[in-house]
Formats: C-alpha cells, sequence, structure tokens
C-alpha cells in the first residue's frame, strides 16, 4: 500500500516484519514488529499524521496495532 511520499508498505503474514519500499532510491527497509508472534494480515496506512503512521490487524485476531515515529 503506497503512502502520500509514494513509499510502498506491506506486512508479512507469517514473517513478523512489516516492510517498506522506497522507489526513489529502490531499497527495501523491514521492521520487525513488537509482538512475539504477531501476523499482519491487513495494513493500513493513515496519511493524515507526519510522518505516516502505520496500522495493522493481527492475523490470529488478537487486535488492532499501531506503529509510528519508530519507522523512520
Amino acid at each position: 500500500m503506497p503512502d502520500k511520499h509514494g513509499e510502498v508498505w506491506a506486512g508479512e503474514m507469517h514473517g513478523r516484519n512489516i516492510v517498506r519500499f522506497d522507489p526513489r532510491t529502490e531499497r527495501w527497509r523491514v521492521y520487525e514488529m513488537p509482538a512475539p508472534f504477531a501476523h499482519d494480515r491487513r495494513t493500513w496506512i493513515d496519511n493524515s499524521t507526519d510522518p505516516v503512521s502505520v496500522w495493522y490487524i493481527d492475523g490470529s485476531g488478537r487486535g488492532l496495532y499501531f506503529y509510528g515515529e519508530r519507522f523512520r
């Protein structure tokens, strides 16, 4: 899912990571989720914040989680 800066975000359902692709540099960045058994089912980008906020729904139904500043 792209954000307002053109960077693409995705979650790994069985990898415990969220990844960000910067098309300007053609580089991927990997962020480990804090929950020990996290499984990203859906990712949502909040473009109204600066920097953007990243939300994900845990695939096991444990809840909705937020990431903000730690992704920069």
